[in-house]
């Protein structure tokens, strides 16, 4: 499907998802299976719509919705999202609500980004970070300094002060770019925020396995970000 200047489209799936697509945007479907709905944005904007679920703490419910660029691919299973694709050059993700993971295509890692949260990608940027819509301007603009300048100590130190519970999603991916000195940084804040005792649980970081990583992205979904 390909839009013009002043065309936009609305498809329905029998699974109850609506994509919009909007103007000088190209939809390719892939592929649809008993599983997951497989889509390809070649280029464009499209707002995305799953029938709001009430299940909030189901990890996997429904069709797997994969919504593929040249850049990233973004699964779901139930979420209201904005996606704008500028070909090559970048990309702007708005998620209104629901559980959205996103996976750079020259990159093993998954960027999880939830109801509330934003992130936006262009060729400086070297890590994705979400951020909250409803943040500061000023502790958005260090998450997105951040993005393009890792090392920057007055950008990360800005976003341990000024984070507060809500912006816990941001915080665990801090600490899945951090080295060990930073990393203590982020368990003491998300300590202080959600009340955990990841300091010691952890060893102050040091035993912090990636299945200890999962279960606290999970706490922070179903405690703090679904909630909101």
């Amino acid at each position: 499907i390909t839009t013009g200047e002043n065309k936009k489209t609305k498809i329905i799936n029998s699974e109850e998802a609506e994509i919009e697509i909007l103007q000088n945007s190209n939809l390719k479907l892939n592929d649809i299976t008993a599983y997951e709905n497989i889509f390809e944005l070649k280029n464009g904007s499209i707002k995305f719509n799953t029938k709001m679920s009430y299940v909030e703490y189901s990890v996997e419910e429904g069709i797997k919705y994969k919504i593929m660029t040249s850049l990233a691919t973004i699964e779901t299973f139930n979420s209201n999202f904005y996606f704008a694709y500028f070909n090559k050059s970048g990309f702007s993700f708005e998620v209104k609500f629901g559980w959205v993971s996103l996976k750079p295509i020259n990159s093993n890692s998954l960027i999880y980004c939830a109801g509330g949260y934003i992130i936006n990608y262009d060729p400086a940027t070297v890590i994705l970070i979400p951020y909250r819509k409803k943040s500061s301007i000023d502790f958005i603009s260090a998450v997105q300094k951040f993005a393009k300048f890792p090392e920057d100590e007055e950008a990360f130190n800005f976003i341990i002060r000024n984070a507060k519970e809500y912006d816990s999603l941001t915080l665990w991916h801090l600490l899945n770019n951090s080295d060990p000195t930073r990393q203590k940084l982020i368990i003491d804040k998300l300590d202080l925020l959600l009340l955990l005792d990841l300091k010691s649980e952890t060893k102050n970081g040091a035993s912090f396995s990636p299945e200890a990583k999962q279960n606290l992205l999970k706490f922070i979904r179903s405690m703090v970000v679904m909630r909101e």
